[in-house]
This record gives structure tokens, sequence and C-alpha cells, in this order.
């Protein structure tokens, strides 16, 4: 491997070329298994459900769980009952049976007068709109009208006639029952109503109805359901209820994926629903409801950002969701409807907004401890890098060397190439076939499913992501080796805690150095779903190498090394050498300088992974030597239980 000087190229693609093909074979045979195809094995890699839940897919992640599928299966029996609910409303379509009529007046128009002054004309029924023509008799009781009917009759409204007399004596505020033989009295009206989310008629008897002055005009009160509550209750019930039981089919059958889509559809439906009801409220001239509707639309649009837009926040932004709407919620019913403190806790309450409040701030909290957990995992690990970064930086050379790297940083920063918008450096496929490529692939098909042909398009493959890195792997190593050799970089001994320098290699060829391995499959699996929101092309550390130097005046010559280097294009460079780096909150501690670079050679255009980015470490020995297998340990298990 180090005796690649010579030809690196024939050495490279001689022990690249069985590999590759036999990747890209398997691949092929396998249609995609290798990548995102098989996203159950992803899933396989997390190791408690609270990663799943903070992941960048968590309605994915979290339905691969039993208990959370059985969550998911009890969530939908939820809404199906609702829905039920609602359902048998819109059945009977407001219809009740009644032999009696009670309208019991509360107050009228003129307030100083007591209700027992009330005039009306007469009261009668409606069914569906219209007049129910069957004898009666009306007794008035002090402020209380009945209505008797010789048989049983079905209703779904009311009207009455206002009188001869003066509109001062004209009910504005009043409560309507009705009865049977069999039965008590059973509210069902008021002077102001409405339906509720889930077919249930809220009664609001303390707000007055605009009695108009007209005398002897009839007035409808029609208690049926319109089209637009109709819409309204159908967007809480059973199509919430079959979307929850779908995401348990879809996990079962291995296609979480489409999950995300799946509650995003749903929330989108709700909108256009909501959006016509508000149409459809402004026809008929409700413009309570109309209000009302709007404020339910908004929240519903957070509800689609959150499954469209922000699935990876989807536990923060569904608290958000449950304490805006507690507050729409109470706010509408206390300005619209003056309903009282009280009956908005117990409306509250009952709705299952409650349900997902309480389950929200459970998450968020067993996502504290869990965090606090990891913390105190590698918090002996913080110490010893912070105390062997404290002793660094306050020896009298250390000033010096790092303003010397503060100068080459600044440097290298200056020849950063920004070639996507973001931040991360993505990874591209190739602009043309290589030579390689026409030579030992089998045939212009399988490359094209690989897709390495198109320069403007993202990898989206971990398939073809692996293939470039394992061919970038040697063209990497012996760069390094060059840079090394050229600024005193040194790299560990197989079997030893020791370190040595290129120079030392070839004068004794019998040393082994420990170079840095391709990132394993498992974890870019890991990386990619949880950081990365299934894009492959976001992950450009599969091909890595670390060079360790003895003082920082290494690293800066190193980076001014890399900065001469015609060959490389230097995409991104995190300096955690930087005395402003909180190490102990952003990397448990550790400094080193990462770079990500592209090389672009005639040997990599040839081989097709001249856009493949490449991640390079620079570390001083010091932080080098404190690493351990125990202290890796400790920080993989940090990294699983925050996710990351």
């Amino acid at each position: 491997m180090c005796g690649c000087a010579s030809g690196p190229a024939t050495c490279l693609t001689t022990e690249s070329r069985s590999w590759t093909l036999r990747y890209t074979t398997r691949a092929w045979e396998a249609r995609g298994s290798q990548g995102f195809d098989f996203i159950g094995l992803v899933f396989s890699l997390a190791n408690s459900f609270s990663f799943s839940l903070f992941s960048s897919t968590p309605l994915s992640a979290a339905s691969t769980f039993r208990v959370f599928q059985f969550f998911e299966i009890v969530i939908g029996c939820f809404f199906f009952v609702l829905g039920l609910n609602s359902s048998a409303f819109e059945t009977q379509d407001g219809h009740f049976a009644l032999t009696q009529l009670k309208v019991e007046v509360l107050s009228l128009r003129k307030s100083n007068i007591t209700p027992t002054n009330a005039q009306v004309a007469s009261i009668g029924l409606l069914n569906d709109g219209c007049v129910v023509s069957v004898h009666s008799e009306t007794i008035v009781q002090n402020s209380t009208f009945v209505v008797s009917f010789p048989s049983e009759v079905v209703a779904n409204g009311y009207f009455f006639f206002t009188s001869t007399q003066s509109p001062a004596f004209d009910p504005v505020r009043w409560v309507v029952s009705v009865a049977t033989p069999n039965s008590t009295w059973r509210t069902v009206g008021a002077s102001v109503w409405r339906w509720g989310m889930y077919s249930e008629r809220e009664l609001h008897p303390g707000m007055a109805f605009d009695t108009p002055v007209d005398r002897m005009r009839r007035i409808d009160l029609d208690l049926s359901m319109t089209w637009p509550v109709r819409l309204l209750t159908f967007t809480g019930g059973v199509e919430w209820a079959l979307a929850f039981w779908s995401s348990v089919i879809l996990a079962w059958t291995g296609r979480e994926y489409l999950i995300k889509g799946l509650f995003s559809l749903i929330a989108a439906g709700d909108l256009v629903f909501i959006i016509t009801a508000v149409v459809g409220f402004g026809i008929m001239g409700n413009t309570r409801e109309v209000i009302f509707s709007v404020g339910i639309l908004g929240l519903e649009f957070i509800m689609f950002l959150t499954f469209s837009i922000f699935e990876s926040r989807v536990v923060t932004m569904l608290l958000a969701y449950s304490v805006l709407y507690v507050t729409v919620y109470s706010l509408e019913h206390y300005l619209l409807y003056n309903v009282e403190d009280e009956d908005l806790a117990a409306k509250v309450f009952s709705s299952p907004v409650s349900v997902t409040t309480c389950v929200s701030l459970l998450l968020l909290y067993f996502r504290f401890t869990t965090l606090r957990k990891s913390r105190r995992l590698i918090s002996p690990d913080i110490k010893l890098y912070e105390t062997m970064w404290s002793r660094l930086i306050y020896q009298n050379e250390s000033k010096s060397q790092l303003e010397e790297l503060q100068r080459a940083v600044s440097d290298a920063a200056s020849k950063l190439q920004v070639e996507f918008p973001m931040s991360q450096p993505r990874q591209k496929k190739h602009s043309s076939v290589s030579t390689f490529q026409q030579r030992e692939l089998v045939g212009g098909e399988l490359s094209e499913e690989l897709g390495i042909f198109d320069r403007d398009n993202l990898i989206s493959s971990l398939d073809h992501l692996f293939i470039q890195a394992d061919c970038m792997q040697l063209v990497l190593l012996q760069k390094v080796k060059e840079w090394a050799m050229a600024c005193g970089g040194m790299f560990p001994l197989k079997g030893s805690s020791e370190y040595v320098q290129i120079c030392d290699v070839v004068a004794n060829p019998q040393i082994n150095i420990k170079f840095a391995k391709m990132k394993s499959v498992a974890r870019a699996l890991e990386k990619v779903v949880r950081s990365y929101g299934q894009d492959p092309s976001r992950l450009v550390d599969v091909c890595r190498q670390s060079v360790i130097f003895d003082d920082m005046a290494g690293i800066a010559r190193c980076l001014s090394v890399l900065c001469a280097d015609s060959e490389v294009v230097l995409l991104r460079l995190k300096n955690r050498l930087d005395p402003s780096y909180d190490a102990a909150r952003l990397s448990g501690g550790y400094r080193d300088i990462a770079i990500n670079l592209r090389i672009v050679n005639a040997q990599t255009m040839d081989l097709g992974i001249d856009t493949h980015v490449c991640e390079l470490q620079l570390l001083i020995r010091p932080f080098a030597e404190l690493k351990s297998d125990e202290g890796h340990k400790r920080y993989v298990t940090f990294r699983n239980l925050r996710g990351e």
C-alpha cells in the first residue's frame, strides 16, 4: 500500500477494480438493496425509541418500533370512535323525537323587563327546514312556553312568530328542551349555539340572539347539520384513524418512507376542507363560524408544515401546535361565545389536543433526561480534553503558534470554493464517462442505473457514494503521505501507541502504519438517517484520513501545503482549535481541524471521482494520545443517546 509512489494510478486501479465490480454487481443484482431501498436496516441500528423521535426522519423511524405502532393503533381507535360519534350525529342530522317542547326565556330585548313578560305569537317545529303540521297546545308558565303534541313527532329545528306587542317584549336569550313520555327533559338548543368539532352541540344561552323587530315575523331556527359543519367534522375523525392505522401497515410492510407523505397528504386534505368550510360559512352569513374556522385553518397549516417540512422537529412542533390550539380555541370561545373559564377548561381537557400536549411534554422531558445522561457519560473525557487544552494554550510558545495557525486558517478559508448555497458540501455525480468506466463496468445500462454521468445531479445512492469512496481511498492516502512528508506529519503505528513520520517508513519498510479506514456502512446509514434526512449527498466523510502533529505550528504548515497544492479544491474548514470554539458543548471537549476537499487531477478524473468530497483531520499529538478505545465506546454511546 505504501509503495505506490511510482505508480499510484496503476496500484489504485488494480486494487479497486475487483472490489468495485463486486460491489456494483451486488448492487445491480439487489436493485439498490445496499442503499436506501432496504431502509429497514437503518432502523435496526437505532438503539432507543427516544432517538427515533428526534432523528431527521422521526415519523418513519419511530413507526418501526412496536411500542410506537401500538400507540398509533390506540390513537387510531380514539379518532375512529370520534368519527363514529360524528357519523351518528350526521346520520341523525340533528333529529330528535319529542312529545313536548319547552322554551325557557332567559331575557328580553329590553333588559329591565322580566322574562315572565315574554311575548311570542306561536311556536312550532321544523323538520329539514319544513314546518311540521301537527296539532299542538301551548301553555305559558311564567317565562316558559311548553308546547305539547298528541303523539311523538320527529324534528330537527323549531320556529316562533314575533308578537304584535312592542319589540321590547321579544325574547333574545332562551333554552330549548324536549321530552317524551319515557324520558326526562333534554336540552337541544339555545339562543346561540354551534356544532362542535366532533358533532356535539355547543349551547351558549348566555349570548343574545339578534331577534328581528318586525312584527308577526316567523323566525326559523334550524338545528340540522350544514354542509360546512360536515366538512369540519370529517377533518378530525375517521380520516386520521385511517392515517394512523395505515402508517402501522406501511411499517409492517417495510415502506416507512411513505409515512411522511401520508400524514402530509391528510393534513393538506384538511386544509382544503377547512378553506371550503370557511367559504360556506361566509355564504351563509355565519360570521362567528367564519372567524372560528379561520383560527382552526391557521392551526391546521402548522400541522401541515410539521409533517411536510419540519418533520425533524415533529415533537417540538406538536407541542407548539397544542399550546397554540389551546390559546386560539380558548380565545375564540371567550370572545365569540362568552364561554366561562371553567367551561373552557373542561372543553380543552376533553379534546384530543390534551393527549397531544401530554405526550409531547413527556417526550421532551424524556429527551432532556436522555441528553443529560449522555452528557454525564462523557464528562470525564471532557475534563481530560479541557485540561489538556488549557495546558497547551497557556504555554509561551503556544501563543505564537496559535497566531500562526490563525493566519494559516484565514489563508485557507479565503481559498474555499462555495459550490452549493448550503454550508454543508455535497457529493455530486461525475460529469463524463471515464476510461475506467468505459473498459470495466458491465455495460452502459448498469452505469446509467447508478447515475454516474450527470454532474448537475447530487448523489442519491449510498451504492454510488461508496464506490466513489473506495476508489478515492488510495488516492487520498497517497496525497496525505505527500502532505505529511512536506510538513512533518505523523501517523500511529499498528498495535502501538507511538507515532512515526513517513520518512521513517521509507527508511524502514517493515513499519506498519495504522491509516484511517473508510466509514462503515452501518455508521453511514446511521448518520444519513439521523442527521441528514436520508440525503446521502450530505455525507462527506466516508473517505477520510488523519494526520498528527507535535504542535499547532505543524498544522499551520500543513494548511499552507494544502493551499499550495493545485490538485486540491478546499470546500469547508472546521477550526476546533480556535480558542473561542466551545468544544465542551459542541464536540465533547475534542479539538482538531477538519477539512473537506476534492482532489482533481488526471487520475481522479479518469476514475470518475474528481467530484467526490473527502475529509482530512489535522490533530495535535496530545489530543491524539488522549483518545482511547474505551473513550470512543463512551462517545458512541453518547452519540446514540443523542441520536446523532
